[in-house]
């Protein structure tokens, strides 16, 4: 039975700092944030899939990838059609598949949550309306956070006043998102 089953496991958001979770536990490492923020800490979670004799294992990737690419790329596997033009997830086949594969949402990828919104592209991330569950006490001033998680994986450094054009872009990434989603 367990070569006929595809088995994936993936945590839905960062490490838990509620009260009723006793203060929390766990760690997310370099990252910033935990559960209920879109700082990495809060959303970049480990995942893994299994499927013996049909996927590569024991092996790791580093791609880009969200919680809603699993959808179509299960239905790949099962052989199942989907119409996939208003879904924001991708198969994950090319990437299991391929070590070198580029991350599938090179276009970008935007998440909301609650009066926070992050719109990312490639090593570009931007969120709006910040805020760091990690550190409730702490108020981040500014409404945009702007970040290179090629040189800044921690989120420590706001870039968005040196980089207003970026800021921009990704905003109108943002706005494009919402308008599609809001239907």
């Amino acid at each position: 039975m367990l070569e006929n089953t595809i088995i994936v496991f993936q945590s839905d958001n960062g490490h838990s700092v509620e009260e009723r979770a006793h203060g929390g536990g766990g760690s997310a490492g370099i990252y910033r944030g935990a559960k209920k923020c879109l700082f990495e800490g809060g959303i970049r979670v480990p995942a893994a899939i299994s499927w013996p004799r049909k996927l590569p294992s024991g092996e790791k990737r580093n791609q880009f990838a969200t919680n809603a690419d699993w959808m179509p790329t299960l239905a790949e596997l099962c052989g199942i059609k989907l119409e996939t033009n208003d879904l924001d997830g991708k198969s994950l086949l090319p990437v299991i598949n391929n070590p070198k594969a580029e991350t599938l949402h090179s276009e970008g990828y935007c998440w909301k949550y609650n009066e926070m919104w992050v719109a990312r592209k490639g090593k570009w991330k931007l969120l709006g309306n910040p805020f760091d569950s990690s550190q409730p006490k702490l108020v981040i001033n500014e409404k945009f956070f702007l970040v290179n998680l090629d040189e800044d994986p921690s989120e420590k450094i706001n870039l968005a006043d040196k980089y207003p054009d970026k800021v921009k872009e990704l905003t109108y990434q943002y706005q494009v998102w919402l308008k599609r989603n809001s239907k």
